[in-house]
């Protein structure tokens, strides 16, 4: 081999490795850029249905309190009189009106007083088991609101108040708690606020305790998937024989609440949330 072949070659071999390692480079240069975005986006989304979330939390801390510091519901839980609650607090009103789905009043010793799930008449329904067989649960703090998630019949948001006189004085004779559902008219008022898919996915097998609200379907690039397309889907079940190629790629996300902490699970790749949050 004549010298000047020699050159030539080690020339190209020389071009290869470097063409190799430049691509390599970028790859995963492009690759940590998308992922360090991915959880950027993540913790954004998190961040943002938090603090709505919070927000719908503040305003039945506003309803409760206003309803909770009043001299009749004060009398009345010094008296001992039960009865009268539901024509303190009118059912039908608080249900149609606020939305409401239950209350619950328990005394200065935190046992059930009164209370129940709303409805259309004026008495309350039988109040949950989970609500009726907890009600030391609902013993607030003296002097504000104490607000949190509970599981009724739906995942609901609940906010308490101690019972004080009108003018806010007095030793508390007992606490209010009112309970709302998240249900479809909530979540869609979220959804149309944050600008993201949301529904309940309470559902879920083996999902973190508490309750559960899932973001589903925000798109995402990921320079390693497209490589893939549709590996991950046919392999999770989710892609079917015959079918076109799936292209698109899609963060999962679920964050589940209880009144102790958060837990935020996400996944990206080419399945659909409804064929991912099982995993999650």
């Amino acid at each position: 081999m004549s010298l000047r072949l020699k050159i030539f070659c080690l020339f190209l071999v020389l071009t290869v490795a470097c063409v190799a390692g430049m691509n390599w480079f970028v790859n995963a240069r492009v690759e940590t850029g998308f992922r360090a975005v991915e959880v950027e986006l993540g913790h954004e989304q998190i961040t943002r249905l938090r603090e709505a979330v919070s927000a719908e939390q503040r305003t039945l801390a506003r309803l409760t309190r206003i309803d909770a510091v009043w001299s009749e519901p004060y009398r009345l839980l010094q008296a001992g009189d039960a009865e009268a609650i539901a024509a303190t607090y009118p059912p039908a009103d608080l249900l149609n009106n606020y939305d409401i789905s239950e209350i619950i009043v328990v005394d200065a010793d935190g046992a059930f007083f009164a209370g129940g799930r709303t409805a259309n008449t004026d008495r309350f329904d039988p109040a949950t088991s989970s609500v009726a067989q907890n009600a030391p649960a609902f013993v607030g703090a003296d002097d504000g609101s104490t607000c949190g998630l509970w599981q009724l019949d739906t995942a609901s948001l609940f906010c308490t108040h101690p019972v004080l006189r009108t003018d806010g004085t007095g030793t508390p004779a007992g606490w209010l708690t009112f309970f709302q559902p998240v249900d479809d008219e909530l979540l869609a008022r979220l959804s149309a606020q944050l600008q993201l898919p949301l529904r309940l996915a309470g559902d879920v097998e083996d999902a973190p305790g508490g309750d559960v609200l899932a973001i589903d379907d925000t798109t995402m690039r990921v320079q390693e998937l497209k490589k893939k397309g549709t590996a991950e889907a046919g392999a999770g079940g989710g892609g079917q024989k015959g079918k076109k190629e799936r292209k698109g790629i899609f963060t999962s996300l679920i964050l589940a609440q209880d009144p102790d902490q958060q837990v935020v699970l996400y996944r990206t790749g080419n399945l659909y949330a409804s064929e991912r949050l099982t995993e999650i």
